[in-house]
């Protein structure tokens, strides 16, 4: 249900449907707002978050991954960094409708086993590991 529903509801005249209405429709506002802020963070900031350099999978492929994080990002084409900033930003959004949808699901009674995949995706995606978690399976991977 979009506020624009929920703002036909406070037009109906039903106290309580309006305040229900207009409570909901801040709390939506607000979700929003904190899922683009952190979204927009986990996009601006994925190199220095999860230090790829670090990764030691990686690490052995070639010495370009052994240098510091700043090193590569700074080296890095602005292709490849939009890339990452997209590429990021998309995946913790995509996390963060995936925890909106959880949350609706469990409020009004309908969870069921296809919740867990929610429950999954909203975590790898809040919390920044789609794009890494996208990789598994890469010849990256395969050593």
């Amino acid at each position: 249900m979009s506020c624009s529903d929920l703002l036909d509801l406070r037009s109906s005249g039903d106290t309580m449907r309006s305040s229900v209405a207009n409570h909901l429709c801040v709390i939506a506002t607000v979700f929003s707002a904190v899922a683009f802020a952190f979204s927009l963070f986990y996009g601006l900031r994925c190199w220095t978050i999860h230090e790829l350099d670090l990764e030691p999978k990686l690490s052995d492929l070639t010495k370009r991954w052994k240098r510091p994080w700043n090193e590569l990002w700074k080296d890095g084409t602005w292709v490849w960094k939009v890339h990452q900033i997209f590429l990021n930003f998309c995946g913790s959004m995509f996390g963060w409708g995936a925890f909106w949808y959880l949350l609706r699901d469990y409020f009004s009674g309908r969870v069921s086993v296809l919740d867990f995949g929610l429950a999954v995706i909203a975590f790898l995606g809040i919390t920044g590991l789609v794009p890494r978690a996208s990789r598994y399976g890469s010849p990256l991977y395969q050593k």
